[in-house]
């Protein structure tokens, strides 16, 4: 099972995410799907050669995505992080899902996943349907983390490490607005089903009851 978390910037995905994996640990086999752990040498070596690979194992749709985010982005360096970005993604869900195939009784937690990707060239690029079809074929199960662009903007503020686009660019309510709007249309988009899809509200602290939603969401495939 392949579990992606989605959220707007200081929504606690990664949080989250990660109090997910130490509660599953023991119980069922789990997995960290991205390469956030890592340290930076080898998490960008790591997500740069899962992208290259994506032109040899699905050339096709690797070149939509390269063009589409050359056609969005006035800027080519960001352009080709977007499209590395959702490349890396794709080359990893494939590598998981053969994995599956092999295993019973195994979760594969990203804190961020395909439709994050999307949704971050969607903000700093522009919308495509030809890059969300390409998702809506590949993506997991999705945990929305949903907190309200207010809330966000605080924690953003607290943050010491300024990771995200939004960060560098400048805290914004109006931009964290636009983005969980951006992010609302995406989902919908995908049409998932209450199988493929849960929405958490994270606009308080404590994480408890959040894990524990999400556990018997998919205890019934185990």
């Amino acid at each position: 099972m392949v579990i992606e978390f989605v959220g707007i910037p200081g929504s606690g995905k990664t949080f989250i995410a990660d109090q997910l994996i130490k509660r599953l640990q023991g119980k069922v086999k789990i997995e960290r799907g991205t390469f956030d752990h890592l340290d930076t040498f080898r998490k960008k070596a790591g997500k740069f050669l899962f992208a290259i690979c994506c032109y040899v194992h699905s050339f096709e749709i690797s070149m939509t995505v390269t063009k589409e985010s050359l056609r969005l982005h006035n800027n080519r360096l960001e352009a080709m992080r977007d499209t590395f970005n959702i490349l890396y993604f794709i080359t990893r869900y494939r590598q998981v899902n053969k994995t599956l195939v092999k295993s019973e009784r195994t979760v594969v937690v990203f804190d961020q996943g395909l439709a994050q990707a999307c949704l971050s060239i969607s903000v700093h690029g522009g919308y495509s349907e030809k890059i969300l079809n390409i998702i809506r074929e590949k993506t997991g199960r999705i945990v929305h983390i949903g907190v309200s662009p207010e809330e966000a903007a605080k924690r953003l503020r607290k943050r010491q490490h300024q990771g995200s686009r939004s960060q560098k660019k400048g805290v914004s309510i109006d931009g964290l607005e636009n983005e969980k709007k951006t992010l609302q249309k995406i989902l919908n988009t995908l049409h998932l089903g209450t199988e493929n899809y849960l929405q958490l509200d994270n606009n308080n602290y404590g994480y408890e009851n959040k894990v524990e939603q999400i556990i018997d969401w998919i205890h019934k495939e185990f």
